[in-house]
Formats: C-alpha cells, sequence, structure tokens
C-alpha cells in the first residue's frame, strides 16, 4: 500500500510538475508577445511624433507661403494699378500727338498759302 501511494504521489508530482511546466511556458510566451507589444507601440508613438513634427514643419512653411502669396497679390495689384494708369495717359499722350499732328498740319498748310 505504501508503494502504491508513493507510486501516486510520484505521479501526482510529475502532472503537477507538467501542469507548471505548461503555466510556465503560456507565461514566458506571454511576457514575450507583451514585449513585443510594447516594441510596437514605442514604434508607433515615434511614427505619431515624427507625424506631428512633420506636421507642424508644413503649417509653419504653408504659413510663410501664404504670406508671400498675399504680398505678390498686393505688388500685383499695384502694378495693374499702375498698368491702368499708364495706359491711360498712353492714351492721353497719343490724342495729344494727333491733335499737335493735325495743328502743325494746319499750320504747315496756312503757311504754304501765305508763302
Amino acid at each position: 500500500a505504501l508503494s502504491v501511494r508513493l507510486l501516486e504521489a510520484e505521479e501526482t508530482l510529475l502532472r503537477s510538475d507538467a501542469e507548471k511546466g505548461e503555466r510556465l511556458s503560456r507565461l514566458q510566451a506571454e511576457v514575450q508577445q507583451n514585449a513585443f507589444l510594447r516594441r510596437l507601440v514605442g514604434r508607433a508613438e515615434a511614427m505619431r511624433n515624427a507625424a506631428r513634427a512633420q506636421t507642424k514643419e508644413a503649417r509653419v512653411r504653408l504659413s510663410a507661403r501664404e504670406i508671400e502669396l498675399s504680398q505678390l497679390f498686393t505688388e500685383l495689384e499695384q502694378a495693374d494699378a499702375e498698368s491702368v494708369g499708364l495706359r491711360k495717359r498712353l492714351a492721353a499722350e497719343r490724342s495729344r500727338g494727333k491733335a499737335m499732328e493735325a495743328m502743325l498740319g494746319l499750320a504747315n498748310s496756312e503757311a504754304a498759302e501765305l508763302y
């Protein structure tokens, strides 16, 4: 009876060791998986931070470009206004030139009649 009990105790001990081994293997696998997930989270956070930095830089560049564009539009509007003024002056000068030509022509024909 003692030897039977001893065999049962050994079997129980072996089963217990096997169960502990399985549990230990599962826990080790879980630890490895958690470490892998932590690395993934770390990479994801690094990527997110890099994307935020790039977005911030892009916003700054966009703001600078918008300011430049606004200045260019202002300069273009001023140049356009100057161009309109110059066209009006040119048209007035042409009219004045034609009027002077007509007056000279008249003066020349009157002078020709006199001489």
